[in-house]
């Protein structure tokens, strides 16, 4: 039989003290030798102090026959003021015991798709640093048009990051909900742009599927671009309407739409034909080995059809 263990770490920034589940207040240097003496937890917990942002990491390590599993996450705590104030951290040790009846190659599995986590984590990870990073820039810009374009790239780069949590906290690698990331990009694009969905509807109707990373980051992306341009340009002076975002599985192919019954718009004129969101769609459509299809009826409609691998 296997045993768990779990321990909980507190480091005070403020009194520069660390506390240990089970154990009295210790050291004022790290690292702190007895306590965190494991390198994985260590280097872990230096990185969120460093960089300021939560990190997890998974090891599995085989020892005489027997399998031990050690699960590390630490987020950091904020003040009022917005000064970090201490990090709080989770370790949880799993021995599965010698005759614990997994194969080598099954530990192997278990090994690889651990490393996949952890990469796809510190891929998450780093991506949350560039959003905070270019929102602190934005906060210094005067010029709307300035903010708007940085905007948009940081609404880019969200897309991304959000996949990559999505695949964080899926218990399978692949593939991701596209179902549900959908609805989770709805709600960030109106808490994004209140001014403009509080007269304007985004409405969803998507079929569950499962797509794998490398496409659903294109169709994340592609997605984000249609329903900001739809947002952004077919409801001018606080005219009323809808977005709807519609992905449906036939067979072998995919299909997603996003449209809308704003004024209209016209992909072929040579002002639209020239700018970057659509040529980046008809970029990312390309990588899809998939199709795109501009119509007008009666407001906007972009439907892109690819083959589900």
């Amino acid at each position: 039989m296997g045993s768990e263990r779990m321990t909980i770490y507190r480091y005070d920034q403020v009194q520069k003290r660390l506390f240990v589940s089970g154990r009295p207040e210790i050291g004022s240097i790290l690292p702190v030798p007895g306590v965190i003496n494991d390198d994985s937890i260590e280097s872990l917990f230096e990185e969120v102090l460093r960089v300021g942002v939560p990190a997890e990491r998974t090891v599995i390590r085989e020892n005489n026959g027997s399998s031990h599993t050690l699960e590390v996450s630490f987020v950091p705590e904020y003040g009022p003021d917005g000064t970090m104030i201490s990090v709080i951290g989770i370790a949880r040790e799993k021995s599965g015991g010698s005759g614990d009846g997994m194969s080598m190659v099954e530990r192997l599995e278990e090994e690889k798709r651990a490393l996949v986590k952890e990469v796809h984590h510190r891929v998450n990870n780093n991506l949350q640093i560039v959003e905070s990073l270019l929102r602190l820039q934005a906060e210094r810009f005067g010029d709307s048009k300035y903010l708007d374009m940085l905007g948009r790239y940081i609404d880019r780069i969200h897309a991304i990051a959000m996949i990559q949590k999505n695949l964080c906290r899926e218990d399978r690698l692949e593939p991701l909900n596209f179902a549900k990331y959908v609805a989770e990009f709805a709600d960030y694009i109106r808490d994004q742009h209140p001014e403009i969905t509080d007269h304007v509807e985004i409405i969803r109707s998507v079929e569950e599927a499962g797509l794998r990373i490398e496409t659903a980051v294109p169709c994340a992306l592609i997605l984000n671009e249609l329903v900001e341009n739809s947002l952004m340009h077919a409801f001018p002076g606080k005219r009323k309407g809808r977005v709807e975002i519609i992905f449906r599985v036939y067979g072998q192919y995919c299909v997603l739409e996003v449209l809308d019954n704003g004024i209209g718009f016209d992909a072929d004129a040579p002002e639209n034909r020239r700018g970057f969101g659509l040529e980046l769609v008809r970029i990312l459509t390309g990588q899809l080995r998939g199709s795109a299809v501009f119509n007008d009826p009666g407001g906007a409609c972009c439907t892109i059809a690819f083959r589900h691998r």
